[in-house]
């Protein structure tokens, strides 16, 4: 444990409420392992339960134990599709010659926009998109109609190109 995680007083990975976050947190990371990576079911829930536990038994710690474990996850989802693409099973772009530059730049600018919106915007925005939760889902999480999130959700998008120009 480093001397700022103890001044800072960050819970340790035991300490954190893991009842919440595997009833919570644990769906989400299935679908988008799912959705964004192509993991069968099966593979996915292996995979969070892989990166649940690698985290606990380091005793990981961190402010923020949702962003944690799913940052984790992020990782751990790359580094098996990059070891796929090494024995040649899937290629990690569509267009392999493509100039990787304005893709980096993109989210280089996108992660810096993300930054600028309030947490509540960027919570929306990558719930819904990045981890490609329903609008139903999207909804019941911030206690509102199907119709209201979705406002929400484009004006938080309104806000996150007003940060891009």
């Amino acid at each position: 444990m480093s001397a700022q995680a103890q001044r800072l007083g960050e819970p340790a990975a035991a300490d954190w409420d893991w009842h919440r976050l595997d009833t919570e947190l644990r769906p989400r990371l299935i679908k988008l392992a799912m959705a964004r990576y192509g993991f069968s079911r099966e593979d996915s829930e292996d995979l969070v339960q892989d990166v649940f536990q690698r985290v606990l038994i380091k005793r990981h710690r961190a402010r923020c134990p949702e962003a944690y474990l799913r940052t984790a996850f992020y990782h751990r989802c790359a580094d098996l599709m990059r070891d796929k693409s090494r024995r040649g099973a899937v290629p990690l772009t569509d267009d392999l010659s493509d100039d990787p530059l304005p893709r980096i730049l993109a989210a280089v600018a996108v992660n810096g926009a993300l930054r600028r919106v309030s947490p509540t915007c960027r919570s929306l925005i990558v719930a819904y998109y990045l981890e490609r939760q329903t609008l139903a889902e999207t909804a019941v999480d911030i206690a509102a109609s199907v119709k209201a999130a979705w406002k929400r959700i484009n004006r938080c998008v309104s806000r996150l190109l007003q940060c891009l120009r």
